[in-house]
């Protein structure tokens, strides 16, 4: 059978744009170690062109600098300043199961693999009398973001008489408590501790409860010095814990109890082997085709994580961990994973269940067993919970899992802007319709926001009546249309009547301003009227009444011709969230060849070196793997649209043993539009296809021809 890691190419998106890790993960693991590099990627740590500075534990694919903790920099000699040890690197291999790479200032081979929680280091050092490692506390993946507090660490024997380390640190920028453990299995010749450049001999521990300035630029921790002899082999193991450095202890003891380090990484193969072959690919398709679809089925798995059982205040409950934002994951990767990984979706809203019984609320960003800021939009919790409702995710308290939806849609929806969590503010979204934008506490994203609850109170009002809740669903439904209290249907743009638009709070439109001069001008991050978009954009992004947006933009052509555009002139950003669904809604019209055009135009604007912008937790990856396959969300809902696939065949694996197979018949570059449809034998007359019809296993049949259709007829 044909191994499937060997087309993950771990320097997919690795640069300043995509922002990809590196280094190996197992599927969901809390560590995901890689090298890191000054000059550095703003979240990632690493630059593919830069020298190494060491190896850390945790990295994020994601817009946004977290963790990069404890940094292990082996060495020739001792440097142990933070500026003073970056090497230029050679021979660098990285898998899917491990990194590989030599440091040439130091004629160092290093490589890693990892576990859930641990990671195992190995280390060939030249012959030397001043083979060294570094581990410094107090690293940080973005380096000019030195939040930390309080520093420990320490060494110890372990009961086989091998050295140990072990140390913390309180990262008070995101307010979370890292520990780690680890043992060596070679006898040091010296160990000690440092603070910058200034080296403490025989020392055995270092703590600091008030961090300077100057520790937190400098650098602290611990080394250990070894007598090698050519080409010898140091082994080191480690394993991270947000609760304890007992807790890591024990991660460690589980995970790599032995010293046999191909062991660990061949289990990590096999771990992946498993977990991509849940969706195989046409075995014609190209070697590039496979390398660009089993990347991107990689990434997809590496976040969120699972973390059960790593935080206090959350004891021995589920608790999926580092959402760096549900604003990037509801929309494609979640969905992904409600067709073969559901068991995960489970977790994660049992975890959510926990985390708003414990803490009264829970937020879009959650990472390191914390509650963050303020969402990039709605309350889209919401829409990963609905979507695993309405798709019959098993073994979840759908009761319980409502309570999060009622308390988001009564004492949330709010317009303020604030960076702490404050629910129960009051809110003119949910009492007048709309988020006056001439209120200055109020426009930041008040246009974009306002369509993402609306979104929100639309899947809220569904599941209502569901679950029997009659009154709910009449006022949650109603405020679902508040998208209309926005529509500006005299503004005019590239040629279009018709746009959602910002309005004050005396009724009035607001002009033309420093912050939107017209629909296609771009708006910032966290700046007024709409977040990292255009109006021409999120004009589009109504998906529960797509029908509605239809009508007032004047009926199935002109709508068409307006994503053609968008899409063309990159008013429709394929390379972020607000522009993902837009290709696939002429599925509503009847000129659903449409589809097929403009999901061509945003496939190729991934490139071998990474995703159209930042990937974001697997938002992008995830992306790709639907419009590549024949079949694409509508998040939140329980159907998905057809596309042209771009392979002859793909097999998902499901639960219980089940197979759907989806087909694409006579498929070429010329044939790349769907003629007509069959599911299960029986001529499929439609532009969707349910979530039940998938997961019951069977057969997708789209006869493939050179003529746009509307098949649908």
């Amino acid at each position: 059978m044909e191994k499937l890691t060997k087309y993950v190419d771990m320097t997919f998106g690795t640069g300043d744009n995509s922002l990809c890790t590196i280094g190996p993960a197992r599927p969901h693991s809390s560590v995901n170690p890689g090298p890191d590099t000054y000059p550095q990627s703003y979240s990632t740590g690493y630059l593919p062109t830069k020298p190494i500075r060491g190896f850390s534990h945790i990295h994020v694919n994601a817009g946004e600098a977290k963790y990069g903790n404890f940094l292990f920099s082996p060495q020739i000699g001792l440097s142990t300043a933070i500026d003073s040890h970056d090497s230029e690197k050679d021979n660098e291999n990285p898998t899917a199961s491990e990194y590989s790479v030599t440091l040439s200032r130091y004629n160092i081979d290093c490589s890693f693999t990892p576990t859930e929680h641990s990671v195992f280091y190995k280390f060939i050092y030249p012959k030397s009398n001043e083979a060294s490692l570094v581990i410094d506390v107090t690293h940080f993946c973005h380096i000019n973001m030195k939040h930390i507090s309080d520093v420990s660490i320490g060494f110890d024997k372990d009961e086989n008489g091998n050295t140990v380390i072990w140390g913390s640190g309180l990262f008070d920028g995101m307010k979370y408590c890292l520990n780690f453990y680890a043992t060596v299995n070679k006898a040091p010749s010296e160990t000690g501790t440092f603070v910058g450049s200034d080296v403490f001999k025989n020392t055995d521990k270092l703590a600091f409860s008030d961090v300077s300035e100057e520790i937190k630029t400098s650098g602290a921790g611990a080394y250990l010095k070894f007598n090698t002899e050519e080409r010898e082999e140091v082994l080191i193991k480690t394993a991270l814990s947000f609760h304890s450095i007992e807790k890591a202890k024990e991660w460690l003891a589980n995970e790599i109890p032995a010293w046999d380090y191909e062991a660990v990484k061949e289990e990590t193969t096999a771990i992946w082997e498993e977990t991509l072959g849940k969706i195989k690919i046409s075995e014609n398709a190209t070697d590039e085709q496979k390398r660009m679809f089993y990347t991107c089925l990689y990434i997809c798995n590496k976040m969120p994580r699972d973390r059960t059982g790593d935080f206090k205040e959350y004891g021995d409950s589920i608790m999926i961990d580092d959402h760096i934002a549900i604003w990037d994951t509801f929309r494609c990767l979640y969905p992904l994973y409600t067709i073969i990984e559901p068991d995960f979706v489970s977790k994660t809203i049992n975890s959510f269940i926990t985390r708003f019984k414990t803490n009264g609320y829970i937020r879009d960003v959650f990472n390191g067993g914390k509650e963050r800021r303020r969402n990039q939009g709605g309350d889209n919790v919401d829409n990963i919970i609905a979507e695993a409702f309405f798709k019959k995710i098993p073994d979840v308290d759908w009761q319980e899992a409502y309570k999060i939806i009622k308390e988001n849609a009564e004492n949330w929806r709010d317009d303020q802007n604030s960076w702490v969590p404050m629910p129960s503010l009051p809110s003119t979204y949910r009492d007048s319709g709309y988020i006056p934008a001439d209120d200055e506490t109020k426009n930041v994203m008040c246009c974009s926001k306002q369509l993402e609850y609306c979104y929100n109170d639309y899947l809220a009002a569904m599941m209502a009546k569901e679950l029997g809740y009659t009154d709910d669903y009449k006022k949650y439904l109603k405020r679902s249309e508040n998208w209309k209290n926005i529509w500006n249907p005299d503004i005019e743009c590239a040629g279009y009547k018709g746009y959602i638009w910002p309005k004050k709070a005396n009724g009035e439109w607001i002009e033309p301003n420093e912050y939107i001069e017209s629909p296609i001008y771009f708006c910032l991050s966290w700046a007024p009227y709409f977040y990292e978009g255009r109006a021409f954009e999120y004009s589009f992004m109504i998906p529960h009444d797509v029908e509605g947006v239809i009508e007032r933009m004047g009926g199935d052509e002109l709508f068409c011709q307006r994503l053609h555009l968008g899409i063309d002139e990159n008013y429709i950003n394929a390379g972020n969230q607000p522009g993902m669904l837009q290709p696939y809604l002429p599925n509503h019209t009847k000129m659903p060849w449409n589809t097929t055009e403009l999901v061509e135009k945003q496939l190729a604007k991934y490139k071998h070196d990474g995703t159209p912008g930042c990937e974001d937790s697997g938002c992008f990856a995830s992306y790709y793997v639907f419009s590549n396959i024949g079949i694409f969300p509508n998040a939140g809902q329980d159907y998905y649209y057809l596309t042209s696939p771009k392979f002859d065949s793909t097999e998902l694996s499901l639960e219980d043993g089940k197979k759907f197979v989806i087909r694409a018949e006579n498929l070429s570059n010329k044939n790349k539009y769907i003629q007509s449809v069959y599911l299960n034998g029986i001529p499929h007359k439609s532009t969707t296809i349910k979530h039940s019809d998938i997961i019951c296993g069977g057969e997708l049949v789209f006869i493939m021809g050179s003529t746009p259709t509307n098949y649908s007829e």
